[in-house]
């Protein structure tokens, strides 16, 4: 059994594979078992671009890839300036600078559309401490139950998006957005893009 991907569109993507039996990882990015492989690659799209929309006002934010200016001027420069909230989770700190996998409040005067270009990230292990948190989309549209969270940290029916200035339960992280997702412990998820799609079984 050699189960592929065969990309119908131009670019190239990063691929996550989960795999459901044990295997061993050789040199050169290639999974065995016995005589059954997968070959493994990671490709990158150059990043968009993202073109992340906004209200007027208060707005959960994130950065969906990775820049080389990650200042809040240089990735939401319709923002207003020195209204980059993050949140420790005891209180709100003001910051200039965003972090991958993070999310902030972030206030405009107008309603628009940001465009951001970078290089995707796929699969990020993201830390989360006991109560609120604020956290950020991935580089790709991930739905609530691809979080992969093996302690079962999250409480359930918690990971809710700021939109029309009332919270409502989210069924899919939106990269650039920002969401709070409450955790029962401090603990790490992983953000898994497609994660019930890409799971292969190896035969035997």
């Amino acid at each position: 059994m050699h189960p592929q991907y065969v990309y119908e569109s131009g670019g190239q993507k990063n691929v996550w594979l989960q795999i459901n039996r044990d295997v061993n990882l050789r040199e050169g990015g290639e999974l065995s078992r016995r005589k059954d492989k997968i070959n493994v690659r990671k490709f990158q799209d150059g990043g968009g671009p993202y073109s992340i929309s906004h209200e007027a006002g208060w707005n959960l934010v994130s950065l969906p890839v990775e820049v080389e200016d990650s200042s809040v001027s240089a990735v939401y420069p319709d923002a207003i300036a020195e209204t980059l909230y993050s949140y420790n989770g005891d209180t709100y700190v003001g910051v200039d600078t965003l972090v991958f996998g993070e999310g902030y409040w972030l206030h405009f005067l107008d309603a628009g559309t940001t465009t951001i270009t970078g290089t995707p990230i796929m699969g990020p292990t993201i830390s989360l401490n006991e109560g609120w948190n604020l956290l950020g989309g991935i580089s790709e549209t991930t739905t609530v139950s691809d979080i992969f969270d093996p302690d079962g940290i999250i409480i359930a029916g918690t990971i809710y998006e700021f939109t029309g200035g009332s919270y409502v339960n989210a069924s899919a992280l939106i990269p650039g957005h920002g969401y709070w997702v409450n955790a029962s412990t401090a603990g790490d998820i992983t953000m898994i893009f497609g994660r019930t799609w890409i799971q292969h079984q190896i035969a035997a």
